[in-house]
């Protein structure tokens, strides 16, 4: 049987729980405290208040912009508990988290990613690591890195060849992040990425969404994909104005397929502007 070991007592902010079924707390507010990680257990410590959730309890972690949430299980719920700190401490409860044993586990080999935009990442070398398939994402765990890919984020999984040995599998993993299209390769043996491929597919299922889209909304998206394609240029190509662009645009959005990461501004000069215009013509600073 496994001993618990202290690993740290850290100070932190934090929320427990802060929310459930990925909805926040309304009436659930940061406090300052304690965060005792063990290798097997956390406890959040607020003046008598002591908050504990097992390692084997924790169904994913996320984290964005200085805080760290934690998915787990409390009963048969999911909730959510938000911690706050210096990037530091924030490193070590994350990959005590990763690393903590579970039940879950498949031993493989992995590169993440593999490729970036379509093109191969030569330089890259298969890493030893685990594998968990986690609440919303899949985690690619090595000695010194570990790579999350959340559930939504993945495009689509296809068999690979591999060299490792005989009796490997592979699987490439095609998903997204920051805009960017990625692979990352997983190597296991044959029975292993057999339920690794199971769980992957019964899960994703989930994400799947029925699209119905026309053949000017289909070259919209590949343009999308393609890159480099501002909405001046899509009107010029695909001979439509801007409130028919909007249209396909709103659609997309609706479908779930894109969504807004810019606002165009469109403008008309005020009378003032007009008066400054007549100012640069008579000062001929411009073409007057």
């Amino acid at each position: 049987m496994m001993e618990e070991m202290n690993i740290a007592n850290l100070d932190v902010r934090f929320i427990s729980p802060a929310g459930s079924g990925g909805a926040m707390y309304k009436d659930r507010r940061w406090v300052t405290g304690t965060l005792v990680l063990t290798n097997m257990n956390l406890w959040l410590v607020h003046g008598q208040n002591n908050i504990h959730i097992s390692m084997r309890a924790i169904s994913d972690i996320e984290r964005k912009k200085g805080i760290l949430q934690i998915d787990h299980y409390e009963g048969n719920a999911v909730v959510m508990s938000k911690i706050a700190a210096p990037a530091n401490v924030l490193d070590m409860v994350e990959m005590s988290i990763v690393r903590a044993p579970r039940p879950d586990w498949f031993k493989m080999y992995y590169i993440s990613p593999a490729s970036k935009g379509g093109v191969l990442l030569t330089e890259k070398r298969w890493t030893k690591g685990l594998l968990a398939i986690a609440g919303k994402s899949v985690w690619l765990v090595g000695r010194d890195s570990h790579t999350r890919i959340p559930f939504e984020k993945i495009i689509s999984f296809e068999r690979k060849e591999t060299k490792l040995s005989e009796d490997d599998s592979a699987v490439s993993i095609n998903h997204y992040d920051a805009g960017e299209a990625l692979s990352s390769l997983i190597a296991c043996p044959a029975d292993t990425m057999n339920m690794v491929t199971g769980y992957l597919s019964t899960i994703l299922a989930k994400y799947e969404t029925e699209t119905n889209l026309s053949d000017t909304e289909d070259q919209i998206v590949m343009l999308l994909y393609t890159g480099g394609v501002d909405s001046t240029i899509m009107e010029e190509m695909l001979e439509c104005g801007a409130d028919e662009l909007d249209g396909y645009f709103d659609h997309l959005i609706q479908s779930k397929l894109a969504k807004v990461v810019r606002v165009r501004r469109e403008l008309e000069l005020t009378t003032e502007g007009m008066k400054y215009v007549t100012d640069l013509s008579k000062d001929r600073r411009f073409g007057g």
